[in-house]
């Protein structure tokens, strides 16, 4: 049986953003909570993880209309942040903002540009 226990707290600014996605009903359709109500240890696996990216991708869907508020220089901040997905629906928006803003790419793995 695999582990699937992340060793890696979210960070209080994590939390409030999950906290706020219950708020809004974006993990209604979960089992991650078990009790509908929020708890931050229930994201210390890797599947309670893959759901709060899953909720922030509906999320940017459902409000697209927050990119027109992002200044150049917030939009250039987020793509220094970095792509923490392997997916390519989050693998190529990121690579996009980078070559925009002409941010050398790094591997992550071994911190090599």
């Amino acid at each position: 049986m695999e582990d699937h226990t992340v060793y890696r707290e979210l960070s209080p600014d994590t939390g409030d953003v999950c906290d706020s996605f219950m708020q809004c009903r974006y993990f209604k359709d979960s089992n991650i909570l078990p009790r509908r109500k929020f708890d931050i240890t229930c994201f210390e696996n890797s599947y309670a993880r893959d759901f709060v990216k899953y909720a922030a991708e509906q999320f940017g869907r459902d409000h697209q209309e927050i990119a027109k508020w992002l200044s150049g220089s917030d939009l250039k901040k987020v793509a220094l942040f970095g792509c923490p997905s392997v997916a390519n629906t989050t693998v190529f928006p990121a690579k996009r903002l980078c070559a925009y803003f002409r941010i050398q790419e790094v591997d992550y793995a071994t911190n090599v540009p």
